[in-house]
């Protein structure tokens, strides 16, 4: 870690009267946000432990929920076999089967187009 950072997290701490020592502490949203932002940048858990004097396993649990907060859910329905979508505008589309796709079915398709 640099000295620069290291002064700007000892400024943050004292701007919103932090001590990172202490079980059971809360922090502000921007001090656990910029401590976040850190991690998820590179920086590895255990120097801005050292850093910072918050616990290592609060700073890994932090980064764990916030890579997974990350990611977008999608919902997959199961299907008996694959299939494809063509799509003929923005809120039109045929959907088949893969078997069903053959080179002169697409050309019949391109052709009604």
């Amino acid at each position: 870690m640099t000295e620069e950072l290291i002064r700007e997290l000892e400024t943050l701490f004292r701007d919103y009267d932090v001590s990172p020592r202490g079980k059971g502490r809360r922090f502000p949203a921007p001090v656990k946000g910029r401590m976040i932002t850190l991690l998820q940048s590179g920086t590895s858990p255990w120097e801005l432990s050292r850093a910072t004097g918050i616990s290592l396993t609060t700073l890994c649990s932090w980064k764990d929920r916030n890579t997974n907060a990350s990611f977008e859910k999608i919902e997959v329905r199961p299907s008996k076999a694959a299939t494809a979508r063509i799509y003929i505008g923005e809120n039109a589309w045929i959907e088949m089967d893969m078997e069903a796709i053959s080179s002169a079915l697409l050309q019949k398709i391109r052709a009604s187009l």
